[in-house]
């Protein structure tokens, strides 16, 4: 059995004082460097999202640019969307509405705002007849995220959706 006498504890507590000032030290070191990953997490999400809003609203810019003006009026000529090159504008616009769909299901990925934002417009958009039936004649030619195309359906008024996309 060991036995320790005062004196030994004494002679022992420098070193101990020594070790918790070193702990000390190296928990302070730990918590400052923490705090610098998480700003830097933090400020690496938030210029991600930046990037992903800018790019995604240039891609749609880019495509509405080549849209007929008058693609929105309730007026709007549907004999017009026999057009091969207006019907590729509109299924580069389904397929990035996908993509904003996805990012919207992989949580995260973008803030919530932006998506609701996003969806505010593609429901804009689908109110429309040139794209409610646009969406009707490209709907099955791509494959298209999980999920997108019953949410697109609901908004062109179509009651039956391809079941295996549900």
């Amino acid at each position: 059995m060991v036995s320790l006498d005062l004196s030994d504890i004494i002679s022992f507590m420098p070193f101990l004082a020594t070790l918790n000032l070193s702990n000390l030290i190296n928990f302070m070191l730990f918590l400052a460097t923490l705090f610098i990953a998480v700003i830097t997490f933090y400020s690496l999400k938030r210029e991600h999202g930046a990037t992903l809003f800018f790019e995604y609203n240039k891609r749609f810019a880019d495509i509405r640019w080549q849209l007929p003006s008058d693609i929105l009026s309730n007026c709007f000529d549907p004999n017009k969307l026999k057009d091969e090159d207006l019907m590729n504008y509109m299924r580069q616009y389904f397929i990035l509405c996908s993509e904003e769909f996805y990012l919207k299901k992989r949580k995260r990925w973008i803030e919530r705002k932006l998506w609701k934002e996003w969806e505010r417009a593609i429901k804009y958009y689908m109110g429309k007849p040139a794209f409610r039936k646009a969406w009707r004649e490209v709907r099955n030619e791509n494959i298209y995220y999980k999920g997108f195309v019953p949410f697109m359906d609901t908004l062109a008024g179509i009651r039956e959706t391809n079941t295996e996309d549900d």
